[in-house]
Order: structure tokens, then C-alpha cells, then sequence
């Protein structure tokens, strides 16, 4: 095989586990006043769950994070680590962004752990 060839290398992924939305919080308090945010839409996406390795779930938990999900969407380089996803009405700290070049198609997985609100149990019309 020509080391230049990498159609054999290239995984070839779908999105079929759900749709994820991406959120953005923005504070929408006059000048002077106390912050008040509310959510904005960035984009939404249909997703892949991906398996949580040992390694990942370890490394995190050793910087005190607690990872619950590892997700994968067709390429958006408009998220980061500032911004919420939210799966079936459950919103997830995003904790770290990954874009992959070598998929069909480009994509970027997302590690993600699940913010608590309100003892453990999340309002979903709250923020974030």
C-alpha cells in the first residue's frame, strides 16, 4: 500500500445516537446591573455516542472531572470549552474539543460531564 494512499485509513462515521444542541451564554443585563444570562443557540447536530475509554475517564477524574459522555458530530469548529451542550434536555459542561481530520467525515468529539443543579436533580428552563 503507498504510504500516501489513506482511503483504507479513513473511518467512515454516521451520526444516529440523537441530535445535541450547542449553547453559548450571554448576558443580557443592562450596563451596570447584575449579569443575567440566557442561553443562545449556536447550532444543533446530530451525534454519535462514542465509547469512554479507561485512559480518558482516569486522566480526567485525576483533574478532578467527572466525565459521563464522549459524543462525536460532523466538523463545528464554532464550540468550545465556554459553551453547553444539551442531549435530551440534560446539559453538559463541555470539557474538552477534539477535531478530527482523518474521519469521512471531518468531525469533532466532544468530552462531556453533566452539570448538576439544585441538590443533584436539573430544572431545565433554568440556566444553564
Amino acid at each position: 500500500m503507498n504510504k500516501l494512499d489513506k482511503s483504507t485509513k479513513d473511518k467512515f462515521l454516521t451520526f444516529n445516537s440523537g441530535i445535541v444542541s450547542f449553547y453559548r451564554l450571554v448576558n443580557v443585563a443592562q450596563a451596570g446591573n447584575k449579569p443575567v444570562y440566557q442561553r443562545e443557540k449556536i447550532v444543533t447536530l446530530r451525534f454519535e455516542y462514542e465509547t469512554l475509554g479507561m485512559n480518558r475517564f482516569y486522566t480526567a477524574l485525576q483533574a478532578d472531572i467527572k466525565l459521563d459522555e464522549l459524543i462525536i458530530t460532523p466538523l463545528i469548529r464554532s464550540v468550545s470549552t465556554q459553551d453547553i451542550a444539551v442531549i435530551n434536555d440534560v446539559p453538559y459542561r463541555i470539557e474538552q474539543v477534539q477535531h478530527v481530520s482523518d474521519t469521512k467525515p471531518p468531525a469533532s468529539r466532544f468530552s462531556l460531564s453533566r452539570i448538576q443543579e439544585n441538590g443533584g436533580v436539573y430544572d431545565s428552563t433554568a440556566v444553564p
